[in-house]
């Protein structure tokens, strides 16, 4: 896969991947509404359901975050479920604030 904008970092755990970690850049031009910005976007983050609650999350983000600065984007922004209360969690564990809220209105 080659895309100069989205990045993927992996955790191993000797030869095994135990995680692995999204990311793309976004930049958003300056209009009459909004400021210009660069954007680090947490896509996916996951790991091996026999590894959590070891660092491993929080080993991955701290290198996005450390990844992000040195590209100098203005924020690391993530979407993540209401319902995912656990990842709310982690994510507020390791620093990150709530910055907006998604609604929707499901028309079946």
């Amino acid at each position: 896969m080659k895309d100069g904008k989205q990045h993927i970092f992996v955790a191993n755990v000797g030869k095994d991947i135990v995680g692995v970690i999204v990311t793309k850049e976004e930049e958003t031009a300056e209009n009459s509404f909004v400021r210009a910005r660069k954007v680090l976007y947490i896509n996916s983050l996951s790991v091996a359901e026999t590894h959590r609650k070891k660092g491993i999350g929080k080993k991955l983000t701290t290198y996005v975050f450390d990844f992000g600065k040195s590209l100098t984007v203005d924020s690391i922004e993530l979407g993540v479920s209401e319902k995912n209360t656990s990842a709310i969690e982690f994510y507020r564990s390791i620093g990150m604030t709530t910055k907006s809220r998604r609604m929707e209105l499901k028309i079946i």
